[in-house]
């Protein structure tokens, strides 16, 4: 019997010089003999290693699949430089090109927008923690599209996760605790919404006492007004569309060099905002919070 390249093809996935191959090869030429306990023991062991190696090309796009779907997110180019001494607010933003811009920004600040928690959700570090500001300018690989808005996509935050643990060393904890918090809920009267009309763009766009809602969900802004309310808010409006709205209210005095404050005294707080223009109110209750912890952080090197 003639060893065509089709069979020769099975010798050669074990290599030119396998044992395993010799013995397939062997086996296959004409008037071989052999003893049926060698054919025996010589086809158990080939079965076991053939069916190894088929095992182990099956799973290999699942180990492919895993590595990619663990990759860490990272931003391609980032720099990050001190802030002028008058650098105003901290203002936060990033374009649907993959351009992540931050400005008189504090590592809180940052560490608050990577793993989405308020400021007083974040203990532990040094005392510059506040203090120090930053500039940042990022920009993704690629010509990834990222919605607009303060929706801040899952792919941001780990991005700015990732830039945090490379140049300033960041290491965290989290903890649970059990406060009071705010649930969102409909005021009596029902809410004063508008169901928004078009989804681009989307999300909650703010300013100094103010917030305009674009396409916005009510879990959004939950979420949103738990810094100027002081507390961890959670919706349960019951509202699952989109809306268009605007809220204004007036926002904490800031201190720091550059630092305004409003001047305009008749501005209503966040709780009588939210009730007189949207027809939402805060209630108080005690809830499950999650806090993060800092063990370890290093200024950052300015470039």
């Amino acid at each position: 019997m003639r060893t065509d390249s089709r069979e020769l093809l099975a010798v050669g996935i074990l290599g030119n010089k396998s044992k395993i191959g010799n013995r397939i090869e062997l086996l296959m030429r004409r008037g071989r003999t052999f003893s049926p306990r060698a054919s025996a023991s010589g086809i158990i062991g080939s079965t076991i290693i053939l069916g190894g190696l088929l095992l182990a090309g099956s799973l290999t796009p699942r180990w492919i699949a895993f590595a990619q779907e663990q990759a860490k997110l990272e931003f391609e180019v980032a720099s990050i430089k001190l802030a002028p001494a008058v650098s105003g607010d901290f203002r936060l933003f990033w374009v649907p090109v993959g351009r992540f811009i931050a400005t008189s920004a504090t590592l809180k600040d940052l560490v608050g927008f990577a793993y989405d928690v308020r400021s007083n959700q974040i203990s532990g570090g040094p005392n510059w923690l506040e203090s120090v500001r930053y500039d940042v300018e990022a920009k993704a690989a690629g010509t990834t599209k990222i919605p607009e808005g303060f929706a801040a996509s899952g792919s941001f935050r780990a991005m700015v996760r990732s830039l945090l643990e490379d140049r300033f060393k960041l290491a965290i904890h989290r903890r649970s605790r059990d406060e009071q918090i705010y649930e969102l809920r409909v005021a009596r009267g029902g809410p004063k919404l508008t169901e928004a009309t078009k989804t681009i763009p989307s999300g909650l766009f703010p300013g100094r006492g103010r917030v305009d809602g674009k396409a916005a969900t009510m879990s959004l802004l939950a979420k949103y007004v738990s810094n100027p309310a002081g507390r961890v808010v959670v919706d349960r409006t019951g509202l699952s569309d989109s809306y268009d709205f605007t809220l204004t209210w007036m926002p904490e005095p800031v201190t720091g060099p550059g630092a305004t404050t409003p001047t305009d005294s008749d501005l209503p707080s966040i709780f009588s905002a939210l009730q007189e223009q949207l027809g939402l109110k805060l209630e108080p209750i005690r809830g499950p919070v999650e806090d993060l912890v800092i063990d370890h952080v290093e200024k950052a090197d300015a470039n």
